[in-house]
Order: C-alpha cells, then structure tokens, then sequence
C-alpha cells in the first residue's frame, strides 16, 4: 500500500477513503431508488391486470331482501374439482341452521378453504347448487355481483 510504503501519508489516504465512500454512497441509494421504482411498476402492472379481468360470476334475477334472510345455509350434494385436477369436494351435504354456528376441520388440502370460497362464489359451480333460506344462490342478484354471507 502507498500508506503504508510512505508514498501517501495516513492523513491523505484516509481523506481518499472518506471521499471514495461519500462519493460511492449516494450511486449505492440511487441503485436501491431505481431496484424499488421497477418493484413497484411490477406490482402496479400486476394490480393492473387485476382489475382489467372480466367479471365471470353473473347475477340473477331475484332481488334478496336482507331483512327476511334467517342465515339457514344447506349444501345437497355438493361435488367440486379444480380444472384439470382430482375432485376436492364430492357429494358433500350440509345443513346449518339459522343462528348455529360450524367448524370444518380436516387435513391439509381436504377441501376446507375451497368449501369457504365456493360459499363466497370465488369459484362456479356448473353442475351443483347451493340453498340459502330454500332459495338457489344464482338467482340472486347484488350490488357487487355476487351474494356473500
């Protein structure tokens, strides 16, 4: 080294390091301004896409009048399967009545978070009905789309 052959004092070698550092600390902050500036233009693009999706639920015809609504929910004979994958739910019947309140427990990939999103119409049925206070969901209509509990 120069400082240490006698070359360069310790002093100047050390205003060398300081300069270096204070001139290299604003190029590292602006290469970390620049990595989050492309993460958030990811993220954006991606949210982006996110709204510009169709909407695939359609809504009924049937006005639901809330206030009339007791909260019984039954499923009869409810089969459900991801595309291109095995059944998840089949022939499920269920009848919960108004006011009680349920637990679904299982295994991992038993189906549990799937029966919560078949019940939000995150997923359609094609073949299998769901009955909310004797009436099928699909014909109801909403603000928003879809009929949640």
């Amino acid at each position: 080294m120069a400082a240490y052959s006698g070359k360069i004092s310790i002093g100047n070698y050390s205003v060398l390091l300081v300069l270096v550092q204070r001139l290299l600390w604003p190029l590292v902050f602006l290469g970390e301004t620049f990595d989050r500036y492309q993460r958030a233009m990811a993220s954006t693009k991606r949210v982006m896409d996110l709204l510009d999706t169709p909407i695939e639920i359609t809504t009924g015809d049937i006005s639901l009048v809330v206030e009339q609504v007791q909260g019984e929910v039954e499923f009869k004979n409810v089969t459900f399967a991801y595309r291109n994958s095995a059944t998840i739910i089949k022939d499920l019947s269920l009848h919960i009545p108004a006011g009680k309140t349920i637990a679904v427990v299982g295994s991992t990939g038993s189906g549990k978070s799937t029966l919560v999103k078949l019940v939000l119409r995150y997923f359609l049925w094609r073949t299998q009905f769901k009955i909310i206070e004797s009436l099928i969901v699909w014909a109801f209509h909403s603000k928003y789309g879809h009929y949640s509990l």
